[in-house]
């Protein structure tokens, strides 16, 4: 008879990366190379799909995007890939980049073809495969470029501010100076950027070229110029793409958005680029089968890089089951880690993979107990969660109105409230927040998942609304609030058996 032996791996041993995207391409380029898992083939249809608008929520992995075209294309000689970041993008000089008392729908978009097309010339240059018509007038037009300081690009904000400047002067190519177009084009930068569409439609080589736009994820303001902007941005990057498909250029750009921000955008074609030309990051799944989650998959991922061989570290290494203390010694069932988990998170990649390092965190030896799945998610949502949840709230508080807030709600003691009764609580603790300020926090805290509605139907059943589970949900102020569970333990919430993570029913609660 031949005894099998279980062979023990220590959970500690797994890599699941880090919070950054960039950090991670650095540090642990594999991670995101062959601990990937692309969801809707976005490394493919970044070149070759129609699709161009990357949408989601925070920690779904945008930049991670970005950084994976970097990695699998950095060695290539015949693939040129710039990647533009959006962080501190310098809005208010961006406004005078078109000078002239149009309105904005006017002037932005000229601007960012303006900037666009320069990074696309830029691409083109280094290409050696590169051919064109007219390469005097290719040629020409670079020696412009570079007069006016804007080649070899010297970055997105000096692009700005030099364009911007009243003192800043358009450099005519050689080839345009006997032209009629001349003194239109010597003062407009609108003349200029269709005279570079038209140089860039003649473009032809073997090689492709990809612009990739990330850091919108900063953005949050109440000042309308760049919500315009932003809206112009991604009209524009259409606009162009169509531009250089019609006329078979080998170029591409790629615009990373958050969700929350693409939504808030106006604009009467935007339904019709979402359901064309955009792919959305959405891990949510059944909760009803967990261990099928896309995020468990991408766990497995990692975990088969640290170990060399296939496995599901939620029935090999992670305890399958946890209970609540007084439960387990009665013989009752306790729940499945894995759907724990994962309604600990927001069913963002960024989020499971944290919780699970707080996990390793806690771990004294190469196995893993059930009080070390307890530990971690209770680091997790000290350390992790909550800041993480203060941080979305950038631009719609400040930061010691984010605390002054949590800390009313803290003061509650209950993981489930009405907003008058949040009201009232503000006021008796003689909080600096008005009931306005109290209610712009509540919308923000929903469009991030930090919240959730809950109806009550009997019988011990509840009807959950929660963002990240269906991205059509609605906020209801006169609706009962819940926390998100991964708030509980930071916030210090006491046990609530119709809520506790181990005594609730899963086939109780419906998923809006």
């Amino acid at each position: 008879m031949t005894i099998k032996t279980q062979i023990l791996r220590d959970f500690r041993q797994i890599n699941f990366g880090y919070t950054s995207a960039e950090q991670e391409g650095v540090d642990a380029p594999e991670l995101l190379l062959d601990g990937y898992l692309d969801i809707h083939g976005i490394s493919d249809a970044a070149f070759m799909g129609k699709e161009f608008l990357v949408l989601g929520y925070k920690g779904t992995g945008k930049s991670a995007v970005a950084e994976r075209l970097r990695l699998m294309h950095q060695n290539d000689s015949q693939i040129f890939l710039t990647q533009i970041n959006l962080e501190e993008f310098p809005y208010a000089s961006f406004s005078q980049v078109v000078k002239n008392n149009d309105s904005p729908e006017s002037k932005y978009p000229a601007a960012w073809s303006w900037i666009l097309l320069i990074y696309i010339m830029a691409s083109f240059v280094k290409d050696q495969l590169m051919h064109h018509p007219n390469h005097e007038a290719f040629d020409d037009t670079i020696s412009a470029l570079k007069e006016m300081g804007l080649m070899p690009i010297p970055g997105l904000h000096k692009i700005v501010r030099y364009s911007s400047k009243s003192t800043f002067k358009l450099t005519i190519p050689k080839f345009l100076e006997s032209s009629r177009e001349k003194n239109e084009i010597e003062s407009s930068i609108t003349a200029y950027v269709e005279n570079l569409k038209k140089l860039v439609c003649d473009v032809r080589t073997e090689s492709k070229h990809l612009i990739v736009i990330d850091g919108l994820d900063e953005i949050v303001t109440n000042e309308t110029s760049q919500w315009s902007s932003l809206g112009a941005l991604i009209f524009e990057v259409n606009r162009l793409n169509i531009l250089f498909k019609k006329n078979s250029v080998s170029a591409k750009i790629v615009l990373l958005c958050r969700t929350d921000i693409f939504e808030l955008i106006a604009g009467a074609n935007k339904n019709k680029i979402r359901q064309d030309s955009s792919v959305e990051l959405d891990w949510y799944s059944d909760p009803n089968a967990p261990s099928k989650s896309m995020l468990a998959k991408i766990a497995n991922l990692r975990a088969r890089l640290a170990f060399g061989c296939d496995i599901d570290i939620f029935q090999d290494i992670i305890p399958r089951r946890i209970y609540r203390g007084k439960y387990k010694r009665l013989g009752k069932d306790g729940r499945s880690t894995i759907k724990v988990l994962l309604d600990t998170t927001r069913h963002t990649p960024r989020d499971f993979l944290q919780l699970l390092k707080y996990i390793q965190k806690c771990c004294s030896g190469p196995s893993i107990t059930e009080d070390n799945v307890k530990s971690g998610m209770r680091e997790y949502s000290i350390k992790y969660f909550f800041p993480e949840i203060l941080d979305e709230l950038e631009g719609y508080c400040t930061g010691e109105e984010a605390k002054e807030f949590f800390q009313v709600v803290g003061s509650m003691r209950s993981r489930e409230f009405s907003a008058s009764q949040l009201h009232k609580a503000a006021a008796s603790e003689q909080s600096i927040l008005s009931k306005e300020k109290i209610d712009t926090v509540l919308r923000a805290l929903f469009e991030c998942s930090a919240i959730g509605n809950v109806q009550k139907q009997g019988q011990g059943r509840h009807f959950l609304t929660y963002r990240f589970r269906n991205r059509h949900a609605t906020f209801n102020m006169k609706e009962t609030i819940l926390l998100h569970r991964g708030l509980w333990r930071a916030l210090n919430m006491p046990s609530d058996p119709n809520w506790d993570d181990e005594t609730v029913d899963p086939e109780k609660l419906n998923p809006a």
